[in-house]
């Protein structure tokens, strides 16, 4: 967050390296991206490849473990099929020209 120039809202309870609190830093780097910010791209893939991929992975392994959780499981799923379509879009779309 620091390197993004980038401060979690006080109010915010959760700590900075929750999941919650970094999908929204993930969201406000795409927005940063559609005003033309020239280091947004860098901060999300630093974002997705060092945080968010390897603890939505841990996070879907832990709730493969447990039977009682087949709806996070989906969820976790979703997660990560939701982040590998955004490493994919990095590379390949200008979210500039994105309606």
């Amino acid at each position: 967050m620091k390197k993004a120039a980038l401060q979690k809202d006080p109010r915010q309870k959760q700590s900075e390296d929750s999941l919650l609190v970094m999908l929204d830093l993930f969201s406000t780097l795409i927005g940063d991206e559609k005003r033309d910010e020239t280091d947004s791209r860098i901060h999300q893939e630093t974002l997705l490849e060092e945080y968010l991929e390897p603890l939505s992975n841990f996070l879907l392994a832990a709730l493969k473990e447990n039977e009682a959780a087949s709806f996070y499981v989906l969820c976790g799923e979703f997660l990560r099929e939701y982040l590998s379509l955004e490493k994919l879009l990095q590379g390949r779309h200008d979210y500039k020209n994105w309606p």
